[in-house]
Parts: C-alpha cells; structure tokens; sequence
C-alpha cells in the first residue's frame, strides 16, 4: 500500500511545480521574437517598393550605374541597353547595332578585287536616316559600323575630314574591308556623309580605337543644344 505523503511534501511539490511553470514561461518570454513593426502599404515582405523594384531590375536602365561603352540585356526582346560615352543616361537599342565579338561571327562577301564586304554593315548602313529610325539612333549605327571596321583592323580610319573616313569605310584600307555603300543615298559630291538634316557628319579622333561622331541636329549649327553625339569632348566649332 503506497505511503501517504505529508502537508509538507505537498507543499513542497507544489512549490517545485509553480516554479517550473514559471521558470519555463520565463524563458519564453525571453526567446519569443519582438513583434514586427507595421509596414508601410508597399514596402511590405514580397511587395517592394517602385525604387526598390527598380534597383533590383537587372534590365532597368537605373537599376545600377554602368560605364561608358557598356552593354546589358535589354527590356524588351531584340534589344540592348548601352551607355553612351556621353554624361547621361543608358539608352536601350536594338541588337541590329551590336558588333560580332569576332571577325569570323560576320557575315562577308569577298570580291574578285580582293575586297571584303561585311554584309551586316552594310545593312546598318541602309537604316540609316530611315524615318523609323529615331534620330538619336543615328550617331549609335555609326558607331556600330565603325565597329566592324576596327574588327578587322583593330583602329579607327587613319583620317580627320569627313569624305576621307567614309573612303576608309568604303574599301579604301589596307585590308579592302568594306563596311559602308559607296551608292548610299546620303553621300554628297564630295563624298560627305550628310545626317538627316543635310549637314556634313562631324567625326573627332580621340585615340586610335575611340572616335566621336556628331550630328548638328535639326538647327545645322554644330554646338548647340539639339546635337546628337556619341558624347567624347569636342573642340568648339570655329
């Protein structure tokens, strides 16, 4: 027959059980984790904020600085987006202005003469002026076209007025390279290469890989607010 116990052992036990209780409360109040601070309507976990969104979009344009000359994916499918070396932000263009890594990723004719025309150049060239070509693009497939020229000989056109650069372009090179149409229609008698407001492009050696090209804009007055530039920092006009 199991021994009753004493008023004093009762007691005892019941002393040990309330303070379990509370000890083990104790300690959950320590351990619980702070209670979370209201969150504004759409700064909340999974719902950022429109700045946030826009600092964490690999293809947004803002998203991160980038440097100059510069290429990421862009937005939308078939294009890219590319800082200009221009002070300002990055502009979003199609691919169609992007240069093979190789020379051996162009598409190339070789002629009987011994001439080499890059196919894709030439079709850069075609775009050029198109009224479904924003105007700002135009100096961008210069570039692009210059791009293929120095795939193959590794500088720009050795050459400081405007009729000589496109001679360089038009085959007129040590490697034969082709990459602009002698027949395009923006050529003048000179052989100057005219935007599409008729002034003479405007093309400043910077180094042997680097060359801006300036369009005088819609006043035709070079140094004026509405140029279009690749943005290297020009002499001022005479």
């Amino acid at each position: 027959m199991p021994r009753q116990l004493t008023r004093k052992q009762i007691l005892n036990r019941l002393a040990l059980s309330v303070l379990l209780i509370a000890t083990t409360f104790g300690l959950y109040i320590i351990s619980r984790p702070s209670s979370p601070q209201p969150a504004k309507p759409g700064n909340q976990p999974g719902n950022p904020s429109p700045s946030a969104k826009a600092a964490e979009d690999p293809g947004n344009p803002k998203s991160h600085k980038m440097k100059p000359g510069q290429v990421r994916q862009g937005t939308r499918p078939g294009t890219v987006i590319v800082q200009p070396f221009q002070p300002g932000p990055a502009k979003e263009i199609s691919t169609s202005y992007r240069v093979p890594p190789h020379r051996d990723d162009a598409r190339v004719t070789r002629t009987d003469d011994g001439r080499i025309i890059f196919e894709q150049a030439i079709d850069l060239a075609q775009k050029l002026h198109n009224k479904d070509t924003p105007a700002e693009e135009d100096v961008q497939i210069l570039d692009a076209i210059l791009g293929y020229y120095r795939l193959v000989n590794r500088s720009n056109p050795v050459a400081g007025e405007n009729f000589e650069v496109i001679d360089s372009l038009s085959g007129k090179n040590r490697h034969g390279i082709v990459v602009f149409p002698l027949d395009h229609p923006d050529l003048d008698n000179d052989g100057n290469l005219l935007d599409r407001w008729g002034s003479p492009y405007f093309f400043h050696a910077i180094s042997a890989t680097q060359l801006d090209i300036q369009s005088a804009g819609p006043d035709r007055k070079r140094g004026s607010v509405d140029d279009l530039k690749l943005g290297y920092e020009l002499p001022e006009p005479d």
